[in-house]
């Protein structure tokens, strides 16, 4: 009983000498405070890009394409680039491309993208049509991208053919071309 008393004085002691110099060293270190004040400004990284289409620079517009046996292939040209009103993208920029072909293609007829205006079957980009809309198809490619602030540009063509199984003229109204822009990671 005599042992737990002493105890309990030792540790109330001892925890009234830990409270007084905790404030002692509060009140030392108090001295070595300081203050100021600041500002800073930050500035968001500019987003220019812009696509022009061989009918005209506006996007968004739908064309059509008619493709016959003597003539099997038709090709629509696009250009898109990391520039708008003299202004330079500062971000590192990776496009994608989105057909939406407005109807199922015909018996024959299938499309692929390619940047060579020649059409080197060896740089043909071959789309994924849309799991819920087999009429839009989507083209992406590694190497589409734009590095930040340097101007640039690629123009793709969107080739139409038709296979020798076709007979007769076929005809593709209401086709939308739309690049899609989106920040890449460096």
């Amino acid at each position: 009983m005599k042992l737990a008393k002493t105890l309990r004085y030792i540790v109330l002691v001892l925890l009234i000498l830990v409270v007084l110099s905790s404030l002692a060293t509060t009140g030392i270190f108090a001295k070595f405070t300081s203050s100021g004040t600041g500002n800073d400004s930050a500035r968001v990284a500019k987003w220019s890009v812009d696509v022009t289409d061989e009918l005209s620079p506006q996007t968004g517009q739908t064309i059509s394409k008619s493709i016959d046996p003597s003539s099997p292939k038709e090709k629509f040209g696009f250009t898109a680039t990391n520039t708008k009103n003299g202004a330079i993208c500062e971000t590192l920029t990776k496009y994608g491309v989105t057909v939406n072909v407005g109807q199922t293609l015909p018996q024959g007829v299938s499309i692929y993208i390619n940047p060579d205006i020649n059409d080197d079957p060896s740089t043909r980009i071959q789309g994924t049509p849309d799991p819920s809309n087999p009429n839009i198809i989507k083209f992406a490619n590694t190497n589409w991208q734009f590095q930040p602030a340097v101007s640039s540009s690629q123009t793709l063509y969107l080739f139409f053919v038709m296979d020798s199984s076709c007979t007769a003229t076929a005809t593709i109204s209401d086709i939308s071309v739309v690049v899609n822009y989106e920040q890449a990671q460096s």
